[in-house]
């Protein structure tokens, strides 16, 4: 039965080449600040740091990155052992990047690498519920029509949770029940069930605990039912920015009546993040062209399209308007004062332009 098979010291490296033709491709998927990169640390050995895990909400992998293994191989057959490669990919629900977009990071390197053997899905253990936000990426997960003995869901964070903090262990305890409960079909069909203990050892007997599957997947994201997921999250994240970006519009308003330039700085640096993020999920909307099938209301695309362009201009133009009039409302200059709204009318105008060129650039592209 062909197997992963440790040959000597196990390390692992970054691998920037072509992979071969006969490799073994082993893709980790998860939440952002599931584990996944500290699987790929666990495996490179003590005093080997790669640099790669984060610890945080912002997902430190925003490319999809190759590792090869050093000393664990693919055994076909006697004497015939092949290179086994270890995927990194961007986190689910990052707040910096819709499931869309991560979807299709993996998908176009999917495509272009022609196959994944073995999945692993990591789940932490020390997560306060099992939220919507967690169980959105397992759902999509679930919808990408895989083989499930090629499927191994790794429970993560074990090291962090006190082994005399009974009630840590308790919520650990249930939490890993309440996982199992959610991949129970995937089990019941082959799909394993493992806890990662974020040391070598534990990396490794995961890797070579059995049999060695072959083309767990090889459409990523190409069917209805991930279109239909990954579509309904960006609708959302796309409802939750435009909220998100009024709620700072009238926040950085209001300091015009009561200067505080560091706040100030603070709310345009987040407008600037979140109209990144809007026009990035605008055009993972445009991608779509049409509404997924079996989706369950009335969208047009476009029009949701233009609307978040329009918003961004408009509010911006507003802004523009409403320190102009601040600052030329007074008959009595007051030097500090005004160079303090001088410099605000200054960048509102660079805003304003900035928006209002992406606003004619998608006129003209759509």
């Amino acid at each position: 039965m062909p197997r992963l098979l440790q040959t000597g010291d196990v390390s692992i490296k970054p691998f920037k080449d072509t992979l071969p033709d006969e490799s073994y491709i082993i893709l980790l998927l998860g939440v952002t600040g599931c584990g996944k990169s500290s699987f790929i640390e666990a495996l490179a050995g003590p005093g080997q740091k790669l640099g790669i895990s984060g610890g945080t909400l912002h997902s430190v992998t925003q490319k999809v990155a190759v590792f090869q293994m050093i000393n664990i191989g693919y055994e076909w057959s006697y004497e015939d052992i092949r290179p086994v490669y270890v995927v990194d990919t961007p986190g689910f629900s990052d707040n910096r990047q819709s499931d869309a977009k991560t979807v299709r990071k993996i998908q176009a390197w999917v495509e272009k690498n022609s196959r994944i053997d073995l999945v692993f899905y990591f789940c932490r253990i020390t997560d306060k519920r099992i939220t919507r936000s967690t169980q959105g990426p397992i759902q999509i997960i679930k919808s990408l029509g895989m083989w499930y003995d090629g499927l191994t869901i790794v429970t993560t964070m074990w090291d962090t949770v006190p082994m005399q903090n009974h009630e840590a262990q308790a919520h650990a305890a249930s939490n890993f029940a309440q996982l199992h409960d959610i991949w129970k079909d995937e089990v019941e069909n082959g799909a394993r069930f493992v806890k990662f203990l974020n040391n070598q050892l534990s990396a490794i007997s995961i890797l070579t605990f059995r049999e060695a599957w072959r083309h767990c997947v090889s459409n990523f994201g190409n069917n209805p039912a991930t279109a239909l997921l990954i579509f309904e999250e960006l609708l959302q994240r796309i409802q939750k920015a435009h909220g998100y970006r009024q709620f700072l519009q009238e926040d950085r308003s209001q300091i015009l009546t009561d200067p505080n330039r560091a706040l100030f700085y603070i709310l345009t640096c987040s407008l600037r993040e979140i109209d990144r993020q809007l026009a990035s999920h605008v055009d993972q909307l445009l991608a779509f062209r049409h509404t997924p099938q079996g989706f369950d209301g009335d969208v047009n695309i476009q029009s949701i399209a233009y609307q978040c362009v329009l918003d961004m201009t408009s509010s911006s133009k507003e802004f523009m308007d409403q320190v102009g009039n601040e600052l030329f409302s007074y008959r009595h200059p007051r030097r500090s004062r005004d160079s303090y709204l001088y410099c605000i009318f200054k960048a509102a105008k660079e805003e304003f332009s900035k928006a209002y060129n992406i606003g004619r650039e998608f006129a003209l592209c759509n």
